[in-house]
């Protein structure tokens, strides 16, 4: 009778790891009346762990509070980035939906004329939150991989991480990985689209959140959310409202994402022959020629380039032999 009892306790959580989201709760239920006392396994979710871990059946995301909450990784390294941290951390408590596990971010960097080693803004804030951080040089490194894979991440998110992501690392995460990219794809792919799109002018601007694959930024989307330009504000404000807006749009999506009723089949896949490159930004782009550009070019290009390389001109002063360099940039 025992052993009756506890075959099918076994076949039943075998079944209950396989269910990616809460509805697995109804078996947890009647496996529950299954129980010698009758208690509720969904009350008690270290029962359920133990007897899991007994028979070595694994279990997909953390269980508690009655819940089995996903396992999130997230990978990024700018200011920007961490606030979506933050945000998504703050909405996995709120919703008892997920849990982030680990974030990746780039290494620690020589800064200031010490060149002392600085940490960056994702680095610090996933310290502060006691969250784990694992800083590979490069996100192909089998080390960091096999570690990445003993986290057994179900989601993976990035945003505005700065490495290249290799087949291996994208195979990991039974549920994907989502990428927040400050365009409106297939506008504007690649390193700089903020600048890119500023200084080409253009009216509308947004972000998409797409699943990531080999190609850069090329992934089916599955939201995006589009704004006016106002005409005034620089990439150094323009970065962080598209990352916020974004992150809201994640955060939403989530939920459906993680349960398994939202996925690859609803995103939209990205129309190629519209694609655009947004190429990473040299130095010498931040020389304005008055001879050769417009009012309107060298303003969006001011407004483009203000985090960096910022503009200049070049200007020689009646009476004096040596052309002087000066910096311009948008009024107060």
């Amino acid at each position: 009778m025992i052993s009756c009892l506890y075959c099918t306790v076994f076949i039943m959580l075998v079944v209950i790891s396989r269910i990616p989201n809460s509805s697995s709760f109804s078996c947890i239920n009647t496996l529950s009346r299954l129980h010698p006392r009758h208690i509720s396994l969904k009350q008690h979710p270290s029962s359920i762990r133990n007897i899991r871990r007994s028979l070595g059946v694994r279990t997909f995301g953390s269980f508690a509070d009655g819940e089995i909450r996903k396992r999130v990784v997230f990978l990024g390294t700018p200011e920007v980035a961490a606030e979506a941290l933050e945000k998504i951390y703050k909405e996995g408590k709120k919703q008892n939906k997920w849990d982030v596990v680990a974030t990746v971010t780039q290494p620690p960097r020589p800064f200031g004329r010490k060149r002392t080693l600085r940490s960056s803004p994702v680095h610090t804030l996933a310290e502060s939150l006691s969250i784990p951080v694992l800083t590979p040089e490069k996100a192909t490194d089998p080390s960091f991989l096999d570690e990445l894979e003993s986290l057994k991440p179900d989601l993976c998110i990035t945003a505005a991480y700065g490495c290249y992501l290799p087949k291996r690392f994208l195979s990991l995460p039974p549920l994907g990985t989502l990428n927040i990219h400050p365009s409106l794809l297939p506008l504007y792919r690649g390193a700089s689209p903020v600048q890119r799109s500023l200084e080409s002018g253009d009216e509308k601007i947004g972000v998409s959140v797409l699943y990531t694959v080999k190609k850069m930024d090329a992934g089916p989307v599955l939201k995006k959310v589009q704004v006016e330009d106002d005409g005034v504000k620089g990439t150094s404000v323009v970065l962080g409202e598209l990352f916020g807006l974004g992150t809201e749009a994640l955060v939403g999506i989530m939920p459906s994402v993680l349960d398994g009723t939202t996925g690859w089949d609803d995103a939209t896949p990205q129309a190629e022959e519209y694609a655009t490159a947004a190429k990473m930004i040299s130095p010498d782009e931040g020389l304005i020629d008055v001879k050769e550009t417009t009012a309107k070019q060298a303003k969006d290009r001011i407004r483009a380039f203000d985090m960096w390389p910022g503009c200049h001109i070049y200007i020689r002063v009646e009476g004096e032999e040596e052309v002087k360099k000066l910096k311009i940039g948008q009024g107060k």
